[in-house]
């Protein structure tokens, strides 16, 4: 009897402990974010100069890194907030703490104001999704996709195959892609095709070769971001179960060597090229991403318009992103902010997602569309239906071309595009049933 209730009296220590520790974590978490809100609220509230917009970049990357550190229990979520902490430490390094080789060498709206805003829009949309992110475990795909059969799948193959021979004719003296808009939506039939694989072994191969073939073709126009969405499929569907994080650490370091060497062979489309001197301007740019410093640049027009542009054509420019989404962007011609602020100055593209939201409705919305953003991300981590896993991925997936491209890539590409292929893979099952 005394050996029973010693036995108990210890597990209730040792549960009384687990508690304590738990609520300890719990309070020291709530501090920690509470200090994160306040020291974010006093760089809003001090003028833009290069010392408070230094220490924005800074608190920016922190505020990233507390993020990954977030993700460690989901796969998905920690490669995705790892590749916007990256792009994010390129932007502080390459545009605020020093000057490196792959920094934006456009300069036409670089002054204090207009990084010290679009640096802090950034901020601001981090400093939500990490404060009100729910970390969760993700539980991998164990068993194979709901429909399964030959038909639906080699559909989606065929489809992909289709769009792989799709290109335009470019001039190759200077860098342009020449792929289509529908190649960049291939991720999808990859990603919808690769959940159909089950234990059927050539499927599997299938995918890989098609994969391979797709990325090369990307790589040899001087892409990148394609690519890196097809890896993520692979990553987060093939591979999931053969993958922790120091292979993806390892893998991330190999990636960016290699989007060293694109970004060298874009510049002159030769590949003389050697292996020294891609190591030379990684180091020397200090990992930084020329991807991400010009998407800031972008950015930046962004907010050097929006003191242009007269509340009208906000709302014109918003109401027309709004029917893009649904149709295409070639009938609004005003529903790309990047485009509509190279009519006042000039850029190349891009646009770092929150400043967009800044450029329709300043502050007001760029906090909102944070809070709505952080919402959906964890409800759709905490759904398992087909369609949710479906969309969750595709957003994960999509991150390389929404975060640093724009809003138009995550709704369409990355949510509304998902229900379509969805809606899709159920005709062609039911056909295909009826056979």
């Amino acid at each position: 009897m005394n050996l029973k209730s010693n036995i108990n009296s210890y597990v209730s220590l040792y549960e009384t402990r687990l508690f304590v520790q738990y609520q300890s974590k719990k309070y020291l978490i709530l501090i920690l974010k509470t200090l994160i809100v306040c020291i974010v609220l006093l760089l809003l509230l001090y003028d833009y100069n290069k010392i408070t917009n230094n220490l924005a970049a800074i608190t920016l990357v922190f505020i990233s890194f507390l993020w990954v550190l977030e993700t460690l229990n989901n796969l998905p979520m920690f490669l995705m907030a790892s590749f916007i902490m990256y792009i994010n430490y390129s932007i502080s390094i390459g545009e605020f703490l020093t000057t490196v080789p792959t920094s934006c060498p456009l300069n036409e709206v670089e002054n204090l104001v207009n990084y010290g805003i679009a640096i802090r829009v950034i901020l601001v949309f981090i400093t939500i999704v990490f404060i009100f992110y729910k970390p969760r475990p993700y539980l991998t795909f164990n068993r194979p996709f709901e429909i399964e059969n030959d038909f639906v799948f080699l559909s989606m193959i065929f489809i992909s195959i289709y769009i792989f021979f799709q290109t335009r004719d470019i001039d190759r003296t200077v860098y342009n892609v020449a792929i289509t808009p529908a190649f960049e939506y291939s991720k999808i039939f990859f990603l919808s095709s690769s959940f159909m694989v089950g234990k059927k072994k050539w499927r599997k191969v299938l995918i890989i070769i098609l994969s391979l073939l797709y990325i090369l073709k990307d790589f040899y126009y001087g892409g990148r971001v394609t690519s890196l969405q097809i890896i993520f499929v692979l990553i987060l569907t093939l591979f999931i179960e053969h993958l922790d994080y120091s292979k993806l650490l390892l893998l991330g370091f190999f990636g960016l060597i290699l989007l060293s060497f694109i970004g060298a062979y874009r510049a002159s489309y030769t590949f003389n090229i050697s292996l020294f001197d891609v190591l030379k301007i990684l180091f020397s740019s200090l990992f930084v991403f020329d991807t991400a410093t010009y998407s800031f640049y972008a950015s930046a027009t962004h907010i050097a318009a929006s003191q242009i542009a007269n509340l009208d054509l906000k709302f014109e420019s918003f109401f027309q992103f709004l029917g893009a989404v649904f149709t295409s962007s070639s009938f609004f011609s005003k529903s790309d902010v990047t485009t509509l602020s190279a009519q006042f100055y000039l850029n190349v593209g891009g646009g770092i997602l929150p400043t967009h939201f800044y450029f329709w409705g300043s502050w007001s919305m760029v906090i909102l569309f944070g809070l709505l953003f952080v919402f959906f991300l964890n409800r759709l981590r905490y759904n398992s239906s087909l369609l949710a896993r479906l969309t969750f991925l595709t957003i994960v997936i999509s991150s390389p071309r929404w975060y640093v491209y724009g809003p138009l890539n995550l709704l369409r590409g990355a949510i509304f595009l998902p229900v379509i292929v969805y809606i899709f893979i159920l005709i062609l099952n039911s056909l295909s049933r009826h056979k």
